[in-house]
């Protein structure tokens, strides 16, 4: 008797195991997928395709979408590579990270000569039917998707692996997020202004470079500063620093080099050395000139 009631138990409990099994399986069977669900499918092939491509200035490791239903957002989470070197750490990593999120725009709308609209086109393409238009499609979802969109980057050193913190990480609205080929078609900003943008920083960043080179490094330039300008340069205009000084230099008599280390030897000279107090004020000051001009950079 007792035998019969283990294995009545036994099925039974079975049975229910399975019983469940079916409910939670069939629930995934009959659960329609969404034109929004299939959306979001489609966004993150999108963004796995472009981690492909050498789109950005820093490689991209990542890339997801995060629905908020609470607040009607969609945030497009970019994850990115950097290692700043020492002269880098104290602007480069923001910089950057604004720099991914603009690169970014740019390709994500395939270029378009007014990114806002080429991003629209690319947000229509992700989220529609595939072969035919529903009647029933509000006019406005492309420009709800548009408004309610969020990209955000964060920037991490892979190469440490002791850092668990972001170098950097921010985030904006698509819709706020300026490219280079908004400015060009706005033409809020002349090439003078960049090349003047551009100069400002170097020279400020070689000053800090000549500085470190005589006080800390044995007279060894290591270009850590300058050479964080010339990337943004690059990334943003396609413009090679080096190139345009000499045209600069060769046009005006002038040697920017030359000139930042003879600033620095005479505040050596004036101060009375490396490490006195006047002479980090001195320094102070420099850096705060220099960050000043990167904030100047970064928004022309």
């Amino acid at each position: 008797m007792n035998k019969i009631l283990i294995a009545f138990f036994i099925l039974f409990a079975a049975s229910t195991s399975y019983s469940d099994q079916n409910d939670d399986f069939n629930y995934l069977m009959n659960e329609r997928v969404s034109l929004f669900d299939f959306g979001i499918y489609r966004l993150n092939g999108r963004l796995s395709k472009i981690k492909q491509e050498k789109t950005f200035t820093l490689k991209m490791v990542d890339g997801d979408t995060k629905v908020n239903l609470n607040n009607n957002t969609l945030t497009i989470d970019l994850i990115f590579s950097y290692t700043p070197t020492e002269g880098e750490k104290d602007y480069m990593p923001d910089l950057f990270c604004a720099v991914s999120l603009e690169q970014f725009k740019e390709r994500f709308s395939n270029f378009h000569e007014n990114s806002d609209t080429g991003v629209k086109a690319a947000l229509n393409t992700v989220f529609k039917h595939v072969g035919y238009q529903s009647n029933d499609r509000p006019s406005s979802v492309v420009e709800s998707l548009y408004n309610s969109t969020i990209v955000k980057a964060t920037l991490y050193d892979f190469k440490n692996q002791k850092k668990s913190k972001p170098e950097a990480s921010c985030s904006k609205r698509i819709m706020d997020i300026k490219t280079t080929s908004d400015y060009k078609e706005k033409k809020e900003i002349s090439k003078e202004d960049v090349n003047k943008a551009i100069g400002s920083a170097a020279f400020s960043a070689m000053t800090l470079d000549t500085f470190n080179s005589k006080c800390y490094s044995n007279g060894y330039t290591t270009n850590n500063y300058l050479n964080g300008v010339k990337k943004i340069a690059k990334s943003r205009w396609s413009i090679d620093y080096i190139s345009m000084a000499s045209k600069i230099e060769n046009l005006h008599g002038r040697n920017f080099e030359q000139e930042a280390q003879n600033l620095v030897n005479h505040a050596l000279k004036k101060f009375s050395g490396c490490n006195t107090e006047k002479m980090k004020v001195w320094l102070d000051q420099a850096h705060e000139i220099h960050d000043q001009n990167m904030r100047a950079l970064h928004s022309a």
